[in-house]
């Protein structure tokens, strides 16, 4: 291909040097079909010399690689997605914990993918210093906003 390119520009050169020589009239005008003939013929002997084999190969690899780079970018997207679930999961439990009156809390969630195609809060680690009223408020608010269910909610009270 790269001699290809440079044939046809070497040929250019050639015509356009040719073009400015001649004087105008009857000979400029049949050396400007000569030239342009000389480039098509040139052009069209590209076609008649091309590796279809080696083209099919090329494109077979260009398409192995869209495939490729389509596979990682679903599972980045996927990946991201599930740990964006996550952190909006644990924010909102901050939320809730500090409206209950708990100070300060550690939460850190983990979702599963769903049958039916989303993420889905699975489970759930609490970590705070916190009162039994407190634990079951928050316990219930989990279990019904974002249907952890409280065997899967594993509370850590800190030391006071």
């Amino acid at each position: 291909m790269k001699s290809f390119v440079g044939q046809i520009c070497a040929l250019s050169v050639f015509c356009g040097i040719a073009l400015c020589l001649t004087p105008e009239g009857s000979v400029k005008r049949m050396t400007s079909l000569c030239c342009m003939l000389l480039i098509m013929i040139s052009a069209l002997s590209a076609f008649r010399s091309f590796d279809y084999a080696s083209y099919s190969l090329e494109l077979a690899r260009y398409r192995e690689l869209g495939r490729d780079l389509s596979k990682e970018a679903t599972e980045d997207g996927q990946r991201y997605e599930r740990m964006l679930i996550e952190q909006e999961c644990a924010d909102y439990i901050k939320h809730q914990a500090s409206s209950a009156g708990i100070a300060e809390m550690s939460v850190q969630v983990a979702a599963r993918w769903d049958t039916a195609g989303f993420w889905v809060p699975e489970s759930v680690r609490l970590r705070g210093s916190f009162t039994n009223d407190q634990r079951n408020r928050l316990q219930e608010l989990i279990a019904a906003e974002l249907g952890i269910d409280e065997m899967h909610q594993e509370w850590i009270e800190d030391e006071a």
